[in-house]
């Protein structure tokens, strides 16, 4: 009886982790369809401009708030990297954004 405890929390912890990674994937899909809207210059790289475009396009808002990211403290979190001293910007990869 024992052992089929462990097993359900085992199966548990793994459909857990693999609806996680679903849902990651689901928002990356997503922030590469809003990235390729407002890359303005075709870089392929995130500047403030754009992320400013970001927090103002129609989906952003909806698909942070789907995994519980608030579109404000993304924001805060963006200027942090992107802002490196001195009022000098620099630019993040994708998959740099999806890391923050």
């Amino acid at each position: 009886i024992m052992l089929i405890g462990v097993l359900c929390e085992v199966v548990s912890a793994i459909s857990a982790t693999e609806r996680e990674q679903i849902l990651i994937e689901k928002v990356q899909d997503k922030f590469g369809k809003i990235v390729g809207d407002i890359d303005t210059d075709g870089d392929m790289m995130i500047s403030w401009s754009e992320v400013v475009s970001m927090s103002e396009h129609k989906d952003a808002g909806a698909t942070l708030a789907s995994v519980n990211i608030n579109m404000a403290d993304m924001i805060e979190i963006a200027d942090d990297l992107i802002f490196t001293g001195l009022n000098q910007q620099k630019s993040m990869t994708f998959d740099e954004f999806m890391a923050m």
